[in-house]
């Protein structure tokens, strides 16, 4: 690595000075924001004085640049956001192939066409935006100019909605191509290729014409006895954690840390983190886990399904148990269960009318007691009377912005909000859902949503969002995308899941 940065910055110096280039005044773009750091450490140790270039990532650049205002249309990149903003288009598109579909298939569209806009708008992007609508009449032209057969009427419609969203939206990083902006502060540009091509980067490039250099990183090519790589066949996939997990553990009693876990599959890692937490190794996640896996999330969503009009009683005291919610306490819970169960009621609407009709009765069921006399049906009743309260504020169809302000005070009074806020997950959580904050009416949706749609937009928010907890003060493992061990200063490096599976040897490119 030392050697590697060493040529890096001595041949910016080199350009920088032949060219008569004030180093203040050059950007160099890095493939990833974790070398800017590391680029400007090593720069500082080669040349302790004197002025340092601007070691940037794009999108760090851009930000720099000018902030970025997301307007009513533009792709934001947030699913949340975006499955709205779909559905808005398909509404107005008013497209024949999608006639007659329900209310699930509608989803599944929807969802399908912020997937194909997110990939094409990291092609989009690379475009100047001037010239972005001419490329998607190429795209239009050369990918659907011919006839679709019908049995791809649906795929081919999303495809050209997705190539008009993305070829229509702005992009933070549309900034970097107005010359007025970047060219006024930076005079040359230089670029540092990752292990994978970044079109953004080269397309600026491009843009920057002679004034732009590509910086050729030194040869680092391996040994060719492969010195320090060992191969490991595993049985299954639990074997295949287990070995994984013992590499990085023997690499940390020889000392050589940090120890880098490439992010190859994420069930796998997640297995090798359990077991290297168990060893209680300091971990540092750059790559997270999806949100909807938390334990926050899952009491979030445990508690929308307690709240459906049809919900089971299972649902119902599964909520109670697992979410830590105040609504009831734990002796009254047990009472209610075993209540419930004697009663034999599946349906919680149907355990409410029973209850109901019994506290009233005359004739006390005995089989609702307990052998102490306690337990009855009044104070059955008074229990769940208490979860009716709960509950009952998020049954009516309402608006996005109504069903965010209902849910936190629904939330609120089941103590819930609490439990959530007091979790590190939990706040990314509201923080998604902007349930935290002043800000539920960034979310534009005029139509009126019954809880299972409200519960389907948390849903899909909560799946493609991810979650990463905060980074030890030392850590003795990191885990990262294998495209981000370039450059990177690690004693050792454990690459589980080498299969043809997870290394492609054609990975789907953007777009």
């Amino acid at each position: 690595n030392t050697d590697f940065w060493r040529h890096v910055c001595i041949s910016i110096h080199t350009t920088c000075m032949g060219k008569r280039i004030h180093l203040s005044r050059c950007v160099v773009l890095l493939p990833f924001a974790q070398l800017m750091p590391l680029a400007r450490r090593h720069w500082a140790q080669i040349y302790p004085s004197g002025f340092v270039p601007q070691f940037q990532s794009t999108s760090n650049w851009a930000i720099q640049l000018r902030p970025f205002k997301l307007e009513t249309g533009d792709i934001s990149f947030e699913m949340a956001q975006d499955v709205l903003k779909a559905a808005h288009l398909l509404k107005t598109a008013n497209l024949d192939v999608f006639a007659g579909l329900d209310a699930t298939q509608q989803d599944l569209i929807t969802t399908r066409l912020v997937e194909a806009a997110h990939q094409l708008a990291t092609s989009a992007a690379a475009v100047h935006p001037q010239k972005r609508l001419d490329w998607a009449a190429e795209v239009r032209r050369d990918v659907f100019g011919g006839i679709v057969s019908p049995t791809f009427a649906n795929e081919s419609s999303i495809a050209q909605l997705a190539l008009y969203w993305a070829s229509t939206s702005s992009y933070a990083s549309d900034v970097l191509f107005d010359d007025a902006v970047a060219k006024s502060q930076t005079d040359y540009l230089f670029m540092l290729e990752g292990l994978q091509r970044d079109p953004l980067a080269r397309a600026l490039m491009l843009h920057w014409d002679e004034n732009a250099a590509f910086l050729q990183p030194p040869n680092m090519a391996l040994p060719e006895n492969l010195a320090g790589i060992t191969l490991y066949p595993a049985k299954d996939a639990h074997d295949e954690a287990q070995l994984a997990a013992a590499c990085v553990l023997r690499h940390i009693e020889a000392g050589r840390i940090p120890v880098a876990l490439a992010a190859t599959d994420r069930a796998l890692i997640r297995r090798i983190r359990a077991m290297l937490a168990t060893q209680n190794v300091q971990v540092r996640d750059e790559n997270g886990w999806i949100l909807s896996t938390t334990r926050a999330a899952a009491k979030l969503m445990a508690f929308l399904k307690a709240c459906a009009w049809n919900a089971s009683t299972d649902s119902v005291l599964d909520f109670l148990k697992n979410s830590d919610a105040k609504i009831i306490d734990t002796d009254e819970l047990a009472a209610l269960e075993k209540g419930v169960r004697k009663a034999n009621r599946a349906s919680w609407t149907s355990w409410v009318a029973f209850i109901k009709q019994e506290s009233t009765s005359a004739n006390v069921d005995s089989r609702l007691r307990g052998n102490d006399g306690k337990g009855g049906n009044d104070e059955l009743l008074a229990v769940t009377l208490k979860i009716e309260t709960a509950r009952t504020g998020l049954q009516s169809p309402r608006i996005l912005s109504a069903w965010l302000l209902a849910l936190r005070t629904a939330l609120g009074g089941s103590g819930l909000l609490q439990v959530l806020q007091e979790d590190l997950a939990g706040v990314k959580v509201l923080e998604v859902l902007r349930i935290d904050t002043n800000s539920m009416q960034n979310f534009q949706s005029s139509d009126r949503w019954s809880l299972s749609e409200f519960t389907a937009w948390v849903n899909t928010a909560l799946e493609s969002t991810s979650y990463k907890p905060p980074y030890p003060d030392l850590a003795q493992v990191v885990i990262l995308p294998m495209s981000q061990l370039l450059a990177r200063p690690f004693a050792a490096a454990v690459l589980a899941g080498c299969d043809e599976a997870r290394f492609d040897p054609s990975p789907m490119l953007p777009g």
